[in-house]
């Protein structure tokens, strides 16, 4: 468990839950080759989540917050655009026409 937990850690989706430095991710290694858990990735991954796959049972995760954010970002970005393309318009019609 404690080598996927540190390769769970350093593939997360989000940055804020990856290692912070190498320092953190080599610390985890260490504890691991001395037969110890990894402390740093116990703390940020949820241990009870590999225990449900080892014994068969479907994990279910939590509502993915970083594809909110995305879809976020993503309407702003195409409000920010429509209202350019909407001036950009306005602009052409009153060069042609003004």
């Amino acid at each position: 468990a404690g080598i996927s937990e540190v390769v769970e850690i350093m593939m997360a989706k989000r940055k804020a839950d990856r290692y912070e430095n190498i320092e953190e991710l080599m610390l985890d290694i260490e504890a691991i080759q001395s037969g110890q858990p990894p402390y740093r990735a116990r703390k940020r991954f949820d241990v009870s989540m590999l225990e449900q796959l080892e014994d068969g049972e479907p994990v279910e995760e939590e509502e993915d917050v970083y594809e909110a954010e995305l879809i976020t970002k993503y309407r702003t970005i195409i409000g920010f655009l429509a209202v350019g393309l909407g001036l950009a318009v306005i602009i052409i019609i009153i060069l042609l026409f003004g």
